[in-house]
């Protein structure tokens, strides 16, 4: 199997020195790879030595990612890459991302193993963002396909939906989505909507590079608080709890969470993501992001295993740090 090297650096090199890099040395091959910050997910990104000795490898690779926390381990081949023998020979099996038809089609084998002895397998489409600022809408979106079949998945809808729900300003460029805002648009999904905010304060103003950008802000945030209410939302003006999410995941809901990114990404900014599961202590989360400059893909970026110390911390986001969490049902 060739090294899985993309862009200008080699793996090696560029995992030199990261947080979370790992690397395992078994007859003769070398597996390097990455768990995830915030994540109990890693990722093989390249071997190198002769076939025989990989699946040894792997199962090395395995070991010290359980070692290390990790419930997952995932990699991608070329389509008729023969190393994927070796991989299943080492427990790993080839899973179906259900990347929507509305993205591109990657030619790759996407493997996995399952650590903690399950296989979930999944059913439903990821989409990831296509746009720096709809992060909130592509959750949503993936949320309103979860709990209401006929919802679209593609571009269309997922501007459609930061259409109604933008909060206006960014640094560069257009801006993302607040609570209120996401709270109004999803109850226009046809999804009953309970949002948790810490405050009623405005959201995301350190996103605007100067006063009247932010007072144009202040001013469209109020409008999504004044018709949140119009519109049938349950609204709770708190820190949300873990109680708050499990209770609604238990019921079948969905929890869209607002974070920063800095654990995901060393970069501070706000971001939605959706959890769609919990169990153990560990929730599983879709992320609209994949940040192909951190040598990402779709693979690594659903049902990502999130515990449930690193979403509370990532779970605050500002200058003020602020909490929200817009909590969906079928109506």
């Amino acid at each position: 199997m060739s090294a899985a090297d993309r862009g200008d650096t080699p793996v090696a090199e560029w995992l030199a020195g990261r947080d979370g890099a790992l690397t395992v040395e078994r007859g003769g091959v070398t597996v390097s790879g990455l768990v995830r910050p915030g994540t109990r997910l890693a990722r093989i990104l390249a071997v190198d030595g002769p076939a025989a000795g990989l699946p040894a490898a792997l199962g090395g690779f395995a070991e010290a990612a359980a070692d290390q926390g990790c419930l997952t381990v995932r990699a991608e081949l070329a389509e008729a890459d023969p190393a994927a023998a070796a991989f299943a020979a080492a427990g790993f099996q080839a899973f179906d991302p259900a990347v929507h038809a509305a993205q591109p089609t990657r030619p790759v084998q996407r493997l996995e193993r399952r650590l903690d002895g399950g296989n979930a397998m999944r059913g439903l489409p990821y989409y990831s963002q296509s746009t720096a600022f709809t992060c909130g809408p592509v959750a949503l979106m993936l949320a309103g396909r979860r709990l209401v079949a006929e919802t679209r998945v593609d571009r269309r809808t997922e501007v459609a939906l930061w259409r109604e729900a933008t909060t206006v300003h960014a640094p560069a460029g257009p801006g993302g989505c607040d609570p209120f805002g996401m709270a109004c648009a999803a109850v226009r999904l046809g999804l009953r909507t309970r949002l948790i905010a810490s405050t009623e304060a405005p959201f995301l103003l350190d996103r605007a590079s100067d006063e009247a950008k932010r007072d144009l802000m202040r001013f469209v945030q109020a409008e999504f608080r004044a018709e949140v209410g119009e519109l049938g939302a349950a609204v709770e003006i708190r820190e949300w709890t873990h109680a708050d999410l499990q209770t609604t995941l238990a019921a079948g809901g969905l929890a869209l969470v607002l974070i920063d990114q800095v654990v995901f990404h060393g970069r501070s900014a706000p971001h939605w993501v959706l959890v769609h599961g919990e169990r153990d202590g560990t929730y599983a989360v879709d992320d609209p992001w994949v940040d192909a400059q951190d040598r990402e893909t779709d693979t690594e970026r659903f049902d990502l295993p999130v515990p449930a110390e690193a979403l509370d911390r990532m779970g605050w986001y500002g200058v003020e740090p602020s909490r929200a969490v817009v909590l969906v049902q079928a109506a």
